[in-house]
């Protein structure tokens, strides 16, 4: 059975790819009292000079002159000949145009989301979806069962042991579940913003832009005004379900099918998602002391209660979605000494990334 999906970001989705993008790669502009940036390929630029721009840019290439290089290039740079453009903060654009002569600046560096190479249109992979269903999945069977019935050696062995499979991957019941890429849409479907490292207590009023940071691309939510969707299909196949779970008999069969429909994997996603999320607002913000975070923290309450679980669901990917929401209540160990500490990354230091909604569009279900 197929299942045509949309995904509309919350807040800002970071699907990176390890790449970095740095100021020989972009360069960023004001417009409108707006910033953008605008990533170009330097041969692309190179080869709409004229031959008096041209002769200027040999002599700079005899003079071994990265830097110069690099503001020829930027001064070049425009819309109609850049890759893509995003718009970015005022912050980011007056730091970047303070600090370009700097290519070694870290703070300029960007870290870049995951693209069709053709297009280059921003892409959220199907992988990163099936996973995050795959975590809330488990996490369900996981407090339907007594947590002694599992040994919970390691993260491996506790997936095997909930899903029965017995460390055969051949027979893991998610291979019956594919979940295609998912290209992003939207006139503001995307943003350069940064992400920073918040701790309560660390700093003073309202205004807590944070060193400890980093600069990202990201998809963009509409609680940030954009406007991003996506379409993905989502296929059970249930000859392989079959395949997977035939050795297993009697309840823990149907209990399998079961969970391989698509109102159950709705459902295991919003109590799953809606539960870490409203623990992460009581814990980190519904009494900051700082005023924009605790409105933001009501703004986003307000939105998660309006998915009706159903033909809805709340959804959390990629980086910075933090531990509790990337492992299994009953599981989860955190790894560092002191628990799972007192600092949260938040985007643009308001709101909680990876944040989105599902909502069932069509089926080919008789």
């Amino acid at each position: 059975m197929k299942y045509r999906i949309r995904i509309r970001p919350i807040t800002a989705i970071h699907i990176g790819t390890g790449d970095l993008i740095d100021p020989s790669q972009y360069s960023i502009i004001q417009n409108n009292q707006k910033y953008f940036l605008l990533r170009y390929r330097p041969e692309t630029i190179i080869n709409t000079l004229n031959d008096e721009e041209r002769s200027k840019f040999n002599q700079l290439l005899d003079k071994d002159d990265y830097s110069k290089i690099t503001l020829f290039l930027h001064d070049k740079v425009n819309l109609n000949n850049a890759l893509y453009v995003c718009e970015t903060t005022e912050n980011q654009g007056l730091e970047f145009n303070k600090k370009r002569n700097n290519l070694n600046d870290n703070r300029l560096m960007i870290h870049a989301i995951y693209r069709n190479q053709q297009s280059l249109e921003p892409v959220i992979p199907g992988s990163s979806i099936k996973g995050a269903i795959r975590t809330a999945v488990i996490n369900q069977i996981s407090n339907e069962e007594p947590t002694s019935n599992y040994k919970r050696v390691g993260e491996l062995e506790f997936e095997s042991e909930i899903l029965g499979y017995n460390k055969d991957i051949k027979k893991d019941p998610f291979r019956c579940l594919a979940v295609g890429d998912c290209t992003v849409h939207g006139k503001n479907r995307q943003f350069i913003i940064p992400y920073v490292n918040f701790k309560e207590n660390r700093l003073k009023g309202d205004d807590f832009i944070e060193k400890m940071r980093n600069v990202n691309e990201a998809i963009r939510g509409y609680l940030f005004n954009g406007d991003a969707y996506g379409d993905f299909d989502l296929t059970i196949r249930q000859e392989l379900l079959k395949s997977s779970i035939e050795s297993n008999y009697g309840s823990f069969q149907f209990k399998m099918q079961e969970q391989f429909s698509i109102s159950n994997l709705f459902k295991a996603c919003s109590n799953f998602y809606t539960h870490q999320i409203k623990n992460e607002i009581d814990k980190f913000y519904k009494n900051s002391k700082h005023k924009k975070l605790r409105e933001t923290a009501e703004n986003l309450t307000k939105e998660i209660e309006k998915i009706d679980g159903k033909t809805e669901c709340l959804i959390r990917l990629g980086r910075f979605s933090q531990v509790e929401s990337v492992t299994v209540n009953k599981y989860r160990r955190p790894k560092a000494k002191n628990g799972y500490g007192n600092t949260r990354t938040l985007v643009n230091s308001l709101f909680p990334g990876g944040l989105a909604m599902l909502e069932l569009i069509s089926s080919d279900k008789p």
